[in-house]
């Protein structure tokens, strides 16, 4: 039987874009209801043990990109193209780890693809220009941008697409990938063409394959990758989607709220949400690399003997509930020759 869709991210082990990973994932099985089967994590070395020991645990598909064919980490988005040029799946939603899928409403179904625009024109206009010329396939197709950034950084290729999410038809994946792949090694032949954007190759390469096989992207609007990052007077009072937030938590690993009211609402929902995360899926050292990453002055390592000592007094009650469950204050096990002061999770 044809499974309808199936849902892919690319990770790095880094504590920050782990702990995206981790909200990512509950959002697609807790708030989504998308069985772990549908749910695929590409990475490179997962470097946190305890996470490949939950991730496996809720039985989603790990996929070691590592020793792909060749292609630089930055083609994301292509390498996980690779995984379902074979598989029976309807649709394929490609999203960053760094979104979390917070609202209810039914997938866009919008034709062989659907992406939301980029936030600004990331090549100037001359540069796509002579990329498209150079590739023989005429100009681009220009719209503008959602923000734009002054003259020659208005527009950009239709196709040209934000990597937060795309939305492929399961019979254009075998396709795509090939022809992607092929305007990803041209692209990445010619660094003269591309002078200061050689970044943006895998999205430019995309656009390419999209206009050689004829095929047009349907924009989503903004609600389905919601910058919450980008300037607030940009943003529109609309109730997201999908949350696009960056890597922004506090020490306590919320989102702080932005200003706007439908946004904020939905904010505020996520953090109640991670709350729950924590409480019923609690992977310690996810939660706390991060605190110490954000926040480094709450990591006592390397404080003199005696100074801001954990006690059971100010053990935050998920920590002693799941992993102190003789009331002591041994938290050498699961961290030995770290001291950790701790207020709240």
């Amino acid at each position: 039987m044809l499974q309808t869709t199936a849902y892919s991210c690319v990770f790095d082990s880094d504590p920050l874009h782990t702990l995206q990973c981790y909200v990512w994932v509950n959002c697609l099985i807790e708030l989504r209801a998308v069985t772990p089967e549908s749910i695929f994590v590409h990475h490179t070395g997962i470097g946190n043990v305890d996470f490949m020991r939950w991730l496996r645990s809720r039985h989603v598909n790990l996929i070691d990109i590592a020793a792909d064919d060749g292609h630089g980490p930055s083609h994301k988005r292509l390498r996980q193209l690779k995984t379902f040029s074979g598989r029976p799946f309807g649709r394929l939603v490609l999203m960053d780890c760094g979104t979390a899928w917070v609202g209810d409403a039914p997938l866009p179904d919008d034709g062989p693809i659907a992406a939301n625009r980029p936030d600004f024109a990331r090549l100037p206009e001359s540069i796509l220009t002579a990329i498209f010329r150079e590739a023989g396939l005429g100009g681009p197709n220009w719209v503008d941008a959602p923000f734009t950034q002054g003259p020659g950084a208005k527009r950009t290729d239709r196709n040209y697409c934000d990597a937060a999410l795309c939305i492929l038809a399961g019979d254009l994946i075998p396709l795509l990938f090939d022809a992607w792949r092929k305007w990803a090694d041209w692209c990445l032949n010619r660094p003269d063409v591309f002078d200061a954007w050689a970044e943006e190759a895998e999205g430019v390469a995309l656009a390419l394959a999209l206009r050689e096989l004829h095929r047009s992207a349907v924009h989503l609007p903004v609600e389905w990758s919601y910058p919450i990052h980008a300037l607030i007077a940009l943003l529109p009072d609309v109730k997201p989607q999908i949350l696009r937030y960056e890597p922004r938590f506090g020490p306590n690993h919320r989102l702080a709220p932005i200003g706007v009211a439908k946004p904020d609402a939905a904010i505020d929902d996520l953090n109640r949400r991670m709350t729950e995360f924590f409480t019923n899926h609690f992977v310690p050292s996810v939660v706390w690399d991060v605190r110490y990453r954000v926040a480094p002055e709450l990591d006592t390592a390397a404080l003199p003997e005696g100074d801001a000592v954990a006690s059971r007094s100010v053990l935050s009650p998920l920590w002693e509930r799941q992993y102190l469950p003789s009331g002591d204050c041994g938290l050498a096990r699961e961290f030995p020759g770290r001291r950790i002061l701790v207020d709240q999770i």
